[in-house]
C-alpha cells in the first residue's frame, strides 16, 4: 500500500520520500516519522483527492506539516497531531465523494504549537465530526465546515494552558462544544455550549443553548437579544460572567441551581428566571 513514512525531504508529492515508494491514495496511511528533519510540503493537484485511515506526526518530530498558506489538504479517518511544531490542515470532501474527516486528535508536544484546521474552501461540504483538543494552540479558521452530528471538545489533561481553542466568527456553525478545561475564545455561532471547566469566553455571535458546569467559567460577550439564548443553565459550582462588556444581554430563559454563581450588574434581562440558588 503507498504511503507509510514521510521520509527525505519531505514532500508529499515525491514518491521516493515515501516508505513505499508511492504517494498515498485512499486508504492508505501517512506518517511523519521522528528521524523526518525537513518541513512538510504537499500534497497538491491530484494528491489531495484521497480519503487516508490515518495522518499523524510522531511526538519526537519538531517541524512545521504544512503552512498557513499552503495546508495539508486531504480527508483522513483520522487526524492525529502529536509532534511539536505547527500544523496547519484543511478537510478536503473532494466534490462528489463521500469523504468526510471523522476526528482531528490535538494533542501536541509542545502546548505552545500552533495548529490551524479548516476546510479546503474550494470543495463545498467538506466537513470535520469531531475535534478533539487535548494540547496545543488551536485557531479553528474561518473556513471550517461542520455536519448536523459535529463536535468540539476540549479535554486537556491537566493545567488550563495546556489547551487553547479559537473559533474565528466566520466558521461554520457548529453543534456541541464542551469545554472539560483549557482556555477557549468562541466567536463563531454555537447551538449548544458546556462549560465544564478552565475558561470560555463567547463573543461576536450567540450560543443557543448554555451550560455552566461544576468548575466551569463562561464569559459572556456577545449583546444576545430575545431568540438569542434560548436556554442558560448555571449548575451548582459553575460560574456565568457578564460583567466584561457593558452590552445588554437577553436570556430567554435562565435557570440558577444552588450554588451557581452570576456575575451581571445591569447587563442581563431574563424573560424567565428560575432561581434554585436558595434551595437545598
Amino acid at each position: 500500500m503507498p504511503g507509510g513514512l514521510l521520509q527525505k525531504t519531505g514532500t508529499w508529492d515525491t514518491a521516493a520520500d515515501w516508505s513505499t515508494a508511492g504517494v498515498p491514495i485512499d486508504n492508505s496511511t501517512a506518517s511523519i516519522p521522528k528521524s523526518q528533519q525537513n518541513n512538510i510540503v504537499g500534497p497538491t493537484g491530484a494528491n489531495q483527492n484521497v480519503d487516508l485511515d490515518y495522518l499523524h506526526s510522531h511526538p519526537d518530530y519538531n517541524g512545521d506539516v504544512g503552512s498557513s498558506g499552503s495546508p495539508i489538504i486531504c480527508a483522513a479517518d483520522l487526524v492525529h497531531i502529536q509532534g511539536g511544531g505547527a500544523f496547519y490542515f484543511q478537510t478536503k470532501k473532494n466534490g462528489g465523494s463521500a469523504f468526510v474527516t471523522d476526528e482531528v486528535r490535538i494533542e501536541a508536544a509542545n502546548s505552545a504549537a500552533r495548529i490551524e484546521i479548516g476546510s479546503d474552501p474550494t470543495d463545498s461540504d467538506s466537513n470535520i465530526e469531531i475535534i478533539n483538543i487535548i494540547r496545543g494552540d488551536v485557531t479553528l479558521t474561518g473556513t471550517i465546515r461542520f455536519s448536523a452530528t459535529s463536535f468540539v471538545i476540549m479535554d486537556p489533561t491537566s493545567g488550563t494552558e495546556e489547551a487553547k481553542c479559537k473559533i474565528v466568527s466566520t466558521a461554520d456553525v457548529l453543534p456541541d462544544y464542551i469545554q472539560n478545561s483549557g482556555r477557549g475564545e468562541i466567536e463563531n455561532e454555537v447551538t449548544r455550549l458546556v462549560a465544564n471547566g478552565g475558561q470560555c469566553i463567547k463573543a461576536v455571535k450567540k450560543a443557543v443553548y448554555i451550560d455552566v458546569l461544576a468548575g466551569g467559567q463562561l464569559v459572556y460577550n456577545h449583546p444576545a437579544s430575545a431568540g438569542d439564548v434560548l436556554i442558560c443553565r448555571v449548575h451548582s459550582g459553575g460560574i456565568l460572567d457578564l460583567n466584561q462588556t457593558e452590552d445588554f444581554k437577553e436570556f430567554d430563559k435562565t435557570i440558577l441551581y444552588h450554588g451557581g454563581v452570576i456575575h451581571s450588574t445591569k447587563t442581563l434581562h431574563t424573560l424567565n428566571l428560575l432561581d434554585l440558588s436558595r434551595e437545598g
